[in-house]
């Protein structure tokens, strides 16, 4: 999956390890950007100025060799900055293609990929979408059908 390097930056956080959880209550939290980007609200942790939280996220792109990611995240909620930690790259059937830890790299939250909407959520209890899924698997297969057709 192609997806833009300040977005894959922007939005990946618990390790790498963690980056394969995949069970919880995830809820839609963007779909107009280039890619859908889900959250799972179970996930979010940390004192309130520095939140974690693990996303998935699908590419709106055709041709991608990844039919999607997940993605740990941490957000400094003072400076507004979303910093991906660990990422894990699956293919339709779930299995792991690749998975790593991220360097640290810091970058402004944006309205255009999702990352705004995850700081949001994190920092100040912004509501999150009811459009909800058990599973990172079951996100991808909404975004992936709604991306089809």
């Amino acid at each position: 999956m192609r997806i833009p390097t300040a977005t894959l930056a922007a939005v990946l956080v618990f390790g790498a390890a963690g980056a394969t959880a995949q069970t919880g209550d995830w809820r839609l939290l963007a779909q107009d950007g280039p890619v859908d980007v889900a959250v799972d609200v179970g996930s979010f942790s940390g004192p309130p100025d520095r939140r974690a939280v693990r996303t998935a996220m699908v590419s709106r792109e055709e041709g991608d060799p990844f039919a999607y990611l997940i993605v740990d995240v941490v957000i400094d909620c003072d400076t507004r900055t979303i910093n991906a930690v660990a990422m894990a790259a699956h293919d339709a059937g779930g299995e792991v293609l690749q998975r790593r830890d991220l360097p640290p790299e810091s970058t402004p939250v944006s309205e255009s990929d999702g990352t705004a909407a995850t700081a949001r959520a994190a920092c100040e209890g912004a509501e999150i979408s009811e459009i909800g899924f058990e599973s990172a698997p079951a996100f991808v297969a909404w975004a992936t059908a709604r991306r089809a057709g």
